[in-house]
């Protein structure tokens, strides 16, 4: 130990600021945490243990009972011994027998005399000790059970004392320690003491010797006093200490002895009052301010009473004000006038002039100034060199980053003060503390420092604030005060971290436990006056280089030297008695000289190469086992032992160093021989540089290894399309990047116009009814037409084949109908003239019929980008001898009217010529009124002829006689035949969009029928005039099949897109069969919405729950994961597993025999959420999400089984992450395949045969938008309508059919690229027969024109790049359910994703299949260490008692040391045979999450997408996880060497013991349910979760890779909370609270605590202003958890 060096009053410390000395630095491994050393001791020895905290004690007594449980196991009468835990009172029975229940499996008996046990007799005795393993008793009980030899000591095999330092004189303990003397040697148990009370206080270093020394003997054990305290003075950096010797304050102006007398007679008199006093004494605060006041003039002098008094005369005051009892406020007028009384002394004698004389302050606070000068920076300072605060700065900065200042450093009495600018720190700037008794010391000495700082310039550089703790940090102890005094602490706090201030005055609030950064210099200005705060307060000076200083004055000064000499007395005791650890070798290392011993290590011998020698190989050593994984409270360090190897001169020593369980070396490294302890430590150091440089785990600069060049080295990285990221862009793979690609038409529908020179296909378009509407729909009682009973339909002519595709349904006004495209004649010939007449019909259809051409729309078959013909068919004959052709009588017909569709070739003259009715002429036809709307009539179907009504009937308006005079009256035309019946009609419907039903939302759902008055008000008919009608040539059966033909175009061009993709998979993976032979064998497309029940669906059900029943029929082909039959809804487990077996580990399905994926299938992968088409990806992508990370994930762990977890999770991020799949999806041209966009064919659908004329000056993919265009993209993007804006009180009454939608203000709406054009809304009206929200729009006139759209929208459209991603998952999905998870592999790899091991192929040849170019993934090695000395006597060790584990979970272990690498942590050095459960947690999440996933897709279909989703997150999640491992008992098992853990784990359970419950991610975790403005929750141990995910990953492995293993164990544990949340589905509580309040709840930034934990603050606006809760906790996720969970539970039970 460094000599203390003691300076004269006028001299200084010798302050060296920037050494450059050549003593090696840092040359220690980093130790393990005290507790560990402890417990290490244990394990050896008979032990003492002396520690402060109970916690500490706790543990390692826990501990060595499960380290020494293997001896206790056995029945007692057959050998098995027991362990004792001996305690001083009745209270602590309970406590300790709890704490040994909760963390061991062991059975643990309790024993108090209140339970007679003295009565008991040796039998009974006998019956305990066979039940129970550990005995908890109160001393005496054990030493009555010796005494009477019902037990005797050879039969314990350990005895823990608590509160051992009783054990003197006659006390029981050692009564208890007195039967050793009777027992054989050999059988003695193990003794262990726990004691806090020996360093408590003051004690006397002879008298600690003795203490320790008498119970020593005693309990014949070693004191093991490794503690916290002895700790820091061992391992952390040396300050130098200096005691400055003051001269006594000299009172040359008699000032000091005017206020001590004031003071004192005033004190007096206070103390004399012999008056009665009530509960609360009225002397109490006048005798604090005066004392506080007193206080000051003796420490700082007259010139810190004057800056006092302000501040104890405005707390006074404050006091007085709230006072309501007369005595109080006499004594508080009292100690006012007497503060006063003395100010106006001070103001008398102390002018502004002398406010800065040192002749009013004492000697002590000159030399504090004088030392704060030393550290003034100089003009030759080394700005840049190492920082000794680079470390904290990091951690710092990375903190200040994202903290808030919550207000600023207010300080009343210095208006003109200014807080100072943060400086760039460098090192050798002050960054000091100094340490005061009392708090207005601090606060007196912070100003007086700032008044001697404006006058100078040599204090300049300091930047003072002063903290004071979280006690009555004033006189008045109000709530409201204590609430900001903390946050100002906490500013304070962070200001001084972040090097803004650089020297802080406090008090010993921040000597312990108090997170700031490491000083250079610690001055004592009041003397500590126990060795604890002696060793604290010195500990803080953990710079490079630092002074710790005491200031000390003449009158005080020799009883300190002497209290000082104790102080270092007891260190060395201490020190001494540190467990097996040598002490710092005191001597200084030359660096030069050390560095020559041996060679230094160069991976490449060149001159200015990266090398390591002996100096900087510990460091080194260090950082690496710093950088493996590990949880915030796992230190990970290397273990060093070094032996003497050989006596003599000089000595031999040679040190063997072990590195973190986790670390890929395992085995122990040996170093040289040196003749010094220090130097084969270093040597041992270097040679692991060395081997961990070989290993890959150092990089040939010998640093470790930065992930992305971990990346590169393994060449797992992006293969060679990393799309830059350009500032001021979304970053690539992200929602907001938004690109816009051409969509694409399929290629056997491109170029293909018929042609009368070349072959040409003809294939019918046939629709059949397969589901009349329900007459509960059928409002108007309607005839309900079905497609085939008319002879006509129509058909597709092509010059090119279109390949099979499965049927589809689309959604008529009479119901669901079957469309099946089939080939009529495949070798066709056409006429110049049937070519002509052809294009003529197909362009009536499109242009007049539909009335899709729209401005820059032009038919142009040759140019367009599909160009096939629609041309009418007819059916001849029945049964066998049926058969369709193109109908070419009609066809001529209609090329005839193409062009002039709605104009009668002669307009009657009214009212001139008789008018002759002809009833067949309007049976089924298509009528228009020619009276109105000229340019484009309005069209309608004729329901009936009236056979009650004639135009002379009654006119239903009163205004009117007849429906004659209405005409005439009306529209000036006169009726000619007075007996033609009216004409019963119903309006063409305005939707064009037949993929979904109109009586179901887009999700499936029944619409709410409309009753009553909307049902009496939608039955309005509308009634027409033969005479003023004019009749099409098309009749209404084709006309209604031509409204289908959009829908059927639209929906056969997707589905040959998805059969174009599932044959490019076939041609190049080799999954799935190319052609069929035969019966075609997809089934049809399908949205399960058969046989949909409508009989009174109300609008509450549709409001509850958005379902989706999604595009599952039961094939098993076509997409249901799991075929099971449903037993009443519930799918037993039994069949269950079956399911799993097959449909799971089909590692060796052939892919040949697979037929591949349905079109429909792939279709639904390919369909985004956005285009509201009755299915969409997202059930598909959740199950490829979880299959991708499990395939990943396996790939990873079998293939990379040197790499640690850490290096894995990262390897596995960029993997799936959505710029790979992005950059995946996009060279499969997987964005031109994509349906992103509403199918509306008014507005955004291309007809065949048209092109757009003016495309929009965009290439494709090269216009990124940043995020949404500046514009609101709903005004021409159909996707981005809100889905929940749609009120649905407007329930079915929409589904008549009424006249008034097509009024003469109808206005076709125009979408081009220019700025011309109508708004499509997205509302609609209760008119429109046909609006479904979602599905189409009203057409209603904008108040402002389109803007200029940024694509053209028949053409192209905007896709995100996460859109992408999310599509590449769906796909996984779609071949998941379709060919099993080898094929599904298969086609991964085929995408370019890395999760099959590639099998080497000698020649290069490209047209290889990919099922021929890879392997499978082997089962990996056992993870069993065998090579280690007696390993498997290791392995029964360690794995004793876990065969009750086995027995819980039902599962036996093949291979036990998958079930001990599945509890190890990696602070548990003891294992030595396995690695820690970190590799086997990184798999066992991602087998649970997939395994969960698919269950839920198999048995929730009537969830929606999202619900599924949030189910998923609610049962694969830390809260869950570890709630089951502490109801299954796994935490018992858990072998972990961390008391922090132990702590929190300790916590977490006695919480779920108190609750009785799984905790999900919504649950309380909270004990106090009281209404605290800041709380913190319980936290839960991430380390429970990671051993319930390992363990899952151990049984996958040890089952032989079966995932069938894994879902029989964990679906047993998990099936309660999967049926409890599919019918209460839980949400995280933040979710919750933005769900609840999203316009009004805001999340405030982190804030740093005092105590160095996070605050985070929510507030949420209510009627009665804003209200803010506050949540606390280790990181920003827990503690806004928390503020989250309190604000939600405050708002629930304000609405109740």
């Amino acid at each position: 130990m460094e000599p203390v060096i003691p300076l004269a009053k006028n001299e200084s410390p010798n302050i060296c600021r920037n050494p450059k000395d050549t003593n090696v630095g840092d040359t220690t491994f980093t130790p393990r945490t005290y507790q560990v050393e402890l417990l290490e001791a244990a394990l050896k020895q008979n032990t003492i243990v002396c520690l402060q905290t109970g916690t500490g004690k706790t543990f390692i007594a826990v501990m060595l009972i499960k380290e020494l449980a293997h001896q206790i196991r056995k029945p007692y009468n057959v050998g098995g011994k027991r362990t004792l835990f001996l305690v001083n009172t009745v209270p602590l029975v309970n406590q300790q027998a709890e704490v040994i229940r909760k963390h061991t499996n062991l059975e643990v008996g309790k024993y108090i005399g209140a339970m007679n046990v003295d009565l008991w007799q040796k039998d009974k005795w006998l019956e305990e000790f066979e039940k129970y393993q550990v005995l908890v008793m109160t001393c005496q009980i054990f030493k009555d059970i010796l005494q009477h030899g019902f037990m005797g000591l050879s039969k314990v095999n350990l005895i823990v004392f608590d509160e051992c330092h009783h054990a003197t004189k006659n006390h029981p303990y050692r009564e208890v320690m007195r039967f050793f003397d009777t027992c054989p040697k050999t059988d003695y148990p193990r003794v262990m003491g726990l004691t806090a009370a020996i360093l408590n206080g003051k004690c006397v270093p002879e008298q600690l010797e003795d203490r320790l020394c008498d119970l020593e003997l005693t309990l014949r054990s070693t004191a093991e006093t490794a503690n916290d305290v002895a700790g820091m003075s061992r391992y952390g950096t040396r300050p130098k200490e200096y005691i400055i010797h003051c001269g006594d304050y000299k009172d040359e102006s008699g000032l000091f002895k005017d206020i001590s007398n004031i003071l004192t007679q005033a004190l007096h008199f206070i103390s004399d009052y012999a008056g009665e006093t009530d509960d609360r004494d009225p002397r109490l605060q006048p005798k604090q301010a005066l004392s506080e006041c007193f206080s000051t003039l003796n420490t700082i002098g007259p010139l810190g009473v004057k800056i006092v008094v302000p501040m104890l005369v405005n707390e006074l005051e404050k006091l007085e004000k709230h006072e309501y009892m007369e005595m109080h406020r006499v004594f508080l007028q009292l100690a006012l006038t007497t503060l006063r009384w003395v100010k106006a002394i001070c103001d008398q004698k102390i002018n502004k002039k002398d406010q800065t004389s040192l002749e009013y302050v004492p000697h002590k606070v000159v030399r504090l100034l004088e030392v704060l000068r030393e550290f003034r920076p100089t003009e030759h300072m080394e700005v840049n060199g190492p920082s000794s605060c680079d470390l904290h700065k990091e951690h710092v900065n990375g903190l200040a980053n994202s903290m808030v200042i919550d207000d600023q450093d207010e300080d009343s009495a210095d208006e003109d003060y200014e807080p100072p600018m943060a400086p760039s720190f460098v090192e050798g700037d002050l960054c000091g503390v100094v340490f005061v008794e009392k708090r207005y010391t601090a606060a007196v000495l912070n100003k007086l420092l700032r008044h001697f700082q404006k006058l100078d310039p040599t204090l300049q550089h300091v930047k003072s604030d002063y903290i004071t703790g979280q006690g009555r940090a004033t006189l008045a102890n109000r709530s409201v005060q204590t609430e900001s005094q903390s946050k100002k602490q906490e500013e304070i706090l962070r200001r001084f971290r972040r090097h803004e201030t650089n020297l802080l005055f406090a008090t010993s609030v921040i000597e312990e436990g108090v997170d700031v950064p490491r000083c250079n210099v610690v001055v004592r200005f009041d003397l500590p006056q126990h060795y604890r705060s002696y060793t604290q307060s010195k500990g803080r000076a953990r710079a490079a280089t630092s002074y710790y200083i005491m200031l000390t004055n003449d009158s005080e000064s020799e009883d300190f030297q002497e209290m000082l000499h104790q102080f270092r007395e007891i260190d060395k005791i201490l020190q001494r008695r540190c467990h097996n650890r040598e002490p710092h070798s005191e001597e200084l290392l030359d660096a030069h000289i050390t560095d020559q011993l041996l060679p230094p290590y160069m991976p490449h011998k060149e001159e200015g190469a990266p090398r390591v020698s002996m100096t900087s190989a510990i460091p080194l050593v260090n950082r690496y086992c710093a950088k493996l994984p590990g949880d915030s409270f796992t230190h990970l360090t290397p273990q060093c032992k070094v032996v003497q190897v050989r006596s003599g001169i000089p000595p031999g020593y040679q040190a063997t160093l072990r590195l973190p369980i986790n670390a890929p070396h395992r085995e122990p490294i040996t170093g040289a021989i040196m003749n010094r302890k220090k130097y084969a430590e270093m040597a041992v150091a270097l040679k692991t540089i060395e081997l961990l440089h070989q290993h890959g785990e150092l990089s040939d600069r010998l640093l470790p290894i930065e992930k992305n060049a971990f990346l590169e080295s393994e060449n797992y990285g992006y293969q060679g399309f990393e799309e830059e990221f350009v500032e001021g862009q979304a970053r690539p793979g992200t929602t907001k990047r938004r690109q816009y690609y051409n969509k694409q038409v399929a290629v056997c529908l491109q170029a293909c116009q018929p042609d009368s020179e070349k072959r040409c296909y003809l294939y019918a378009i046939t629709m059949k009814t397969k589901e009349l509407l329900p007459n509960v729909l059928n409002t108007r009682g309607r005839k309900l037409h079905r497609p085939e009973d008319s002879p006509q339909c129509f058909g597709i002519l092509t010059s090119k084949p279109i390949p099979r595709i499965p049927g589809f349904p689309i959604y008529t006004r009479s119901g669901q109908i079957a469309v099946t495209i089939s080939a009529i004649d495949e070798d066709m010939q056409i006429t110049k003239e049937m070519e002509i007449n052809c294009k003529k019909f197909h362009c009536c259809m499109f242009s007049e019929v539909l009335r899709l051409k729209k401005g820059n729309l032009k038919f142009e078959p040759q140019s367009a980008p599909s160009a096939y013909l629609i041309v009418p068919l007819i059916s001849e004959g029945v049964g066998d001898n049926k058969t369709v052709k193109i109908d070419l009588a009609f066809l001529k017909e209609m090329s005839r009217h193409s062009g002039a569709l709605d104009m009668p070739s002669d307009l009657p003259d009214f009212g001139t010529v008789q008018f002759d009715f002809v009833p067949e002429k309007f049976e089924k036809a298509v009528v228009a009124p020619i009276y109105r709307n000229v340019d484009q009539p309005q069209r309608f179907y004729v329901a009936e002829i009236s056979k009650t009504r004639t135009v002379s009937s009654e006119f239903p308006s009163e205004k009117f006689r007849t429906f004659a005079d209405y005409y005439f009256e009306q529209y000036d035309i006169q009726v000619t035949n007075f007996k033609q019946p009216l004409l019963d009609v119903d309006s063409m419907a305005s939707r064009l969009n037949l993929l979904t039903p109109r009586y179901l939302n887009h999700k499936g759902k029944a619409l709410p029928i409309s009753t009553g008055e909307k049902k009496a008000a939608s039955q309005k008919q509308q009634l027409l005039v033969p005479e003023f009608c004019y009749v099409y040539p098309i009749n209404a059966s084709l006309w209604r099949k031509c409204i289908c033909l959009p829908s059927i175009l639209y929906r056969m061009n997707s589905l040959l897109i998805a059969e174009e993709l599932r044959l490019q998979v076939s041609d190049e993976a080799g999954i799935g069969v190319r052609t069929f032979e035969g019966e075609y064998p997809f089934p049809n497309l399908t949205f399960g919405w058969e046989g949909l029940n409508m009989d009174g669906p109300t609008s509450t059900d549709y409001n509850e729950e958005p379902d989706n029943q999604e595009n599952h029929t039961k094939h098993l082909e076509e997409g249901e994961i799991n075929p099971l039959e449903e037993m009443n809804g519930v799918c037993t487990p039994d069949v269950e597993r079956d399911f799993l077996k097959a449909s799971l580990e089909d590692h060796e399905c052939d892919s040949s025999s697979c037929i591949g994926a349905s079109p429909a299938t792939i279709l639904q992968a390919l369909t985004m959420s956005n285009a509201n088409d009755g299915f969409n990806l997202e059930r598909l992508e959740m199950l490829g999400d979880s299959f991708l990370k499990q395939a990943v994930t396996i790939y990873l762990y079998c293939m990379y089984p040197k790499r640690h977890e850490g290096k894995l999770s990262f390897m596995r991020s960029k993997q799936v992450s959505n710029f790979n799949l992005y950059c995946l999806g996009k060279k499969k041209d997987l964005p031109l395949k994509m349906i992103m966009t509403l199918f509306d064919p008014a507005s955004n659908w291309l007809p065949p045969g048209f092109m757009v004329e003016e495309i929009a000056a965009v290439d494709p993919e090269m216009l990124i938008s940043e995020e949404e265009p500046s514009f609101p993209i709903t005004q021409w993007d159909p996707n981005e309508v809100n889905t929940d804006t749609y009120d649905y009180d407007d329930s079915l009454s929409d589904l008549s059919d009424d006249d008034d939608l097509y009024s003469s203000t109808y206005q076709m709406p125009v979408f081009n690229g220019n700025t011309s054009g109508s708004v499509i809304k997205s509302s609609f009206t209760l008119q429109d027969p046909d609006d479904i929200p979602k599905l189409t729009y009203s057409r209603t006139k904008p108040k402002t024109p389109a803007p200029d759209l940024p694509y053209e929208i028949h053409t192209q459209q905007g896709l995100s790049d996460k859109s992408i991603a999310d599509c590449i998952e769906a796909l996984i999905g779609c071949y998941l359910v379709s060919c099993g998870s080898r094929n599904t592999l298969l086609f991964m790899s085929w995408l370019g994703l890395k999760v099959l091991p590639p099998i080497d192929e000698p020649n290069g040849d490209t047209g290889v299949p990919i099922n021929k170019l890879f392997g499978t993934i082997e089962q990996p090695p056992s993870p069993f260490l065998g090579q280690v000395p007696h390993a498997n006597d290791k392995l029964v060790f360690l794995l004793n008692g876990f065969d009750q584990f086995e027995e819980n979970i039902n599962y036996t272990f093949k291979d036990k040391s998958y079930l001990l690498q599945a509890f190890t942590h990696a602070s548990y050095h003891k294992n030595m045979i396995t690695d820690c459960y970190q590799r086997l947690e990184f798999l066992g999440d991602a087998i649970l999450d997939y395994l969960i996933t698919c269950h839920l897709y198999n048995n929730h279909q009537q969830l929606s997408p999202g619900a599924l989703t949030d189910m998923r997150s609610a049962l694969v999640n830390n809260n869950i996880f570890a709630s089951l491992a502490v109801k299954f008992e796994y935490h018992k098992y858990f072998k972990a060497f961390s008391p922090e853990l132990f702590s929190i784990v300790d916590k977490f359970v006695e919480f779920l013991h108190k609750k009785q419950e799984i905790q999900g991610m919504d649950s309380q975790l909270t004990m106090d349910e009281g209404d605290k403005e800041e709380g913190e929750d319980i936290e839960v141990p991430k380390a429970l979760g990671d051993i319930f995910e390992s363990v899952a990953g151990a049984i996958y492995l040890d089952s032989g890779m079966s995932l069938k293993a894994v879902w029989d164990v964990y679906y047993t544990m998990m099936r309660p909370q999967i049926e409890m949340f599919a019918s209460e589905l839980p949400i995280s509580p933040v979710r919750e609270l933005l769900e609840m309040e999203p316009e009004t709840a805001k999340f405030g930034k982190p804030v740093r605590t005092v105590d160095g934990k996070t605050r985070v603050t929510v507030c949420v606006a209510s009627k009665n202003g804003k209200v803010e809760w506050k949540g606390v906790g280790r990181n920003y996720r827990i503690a806004k958890a928390t503020a989250a969970r309190r604000a939600l539970r405050h708002l629930k039970n304000s609405k109740k």
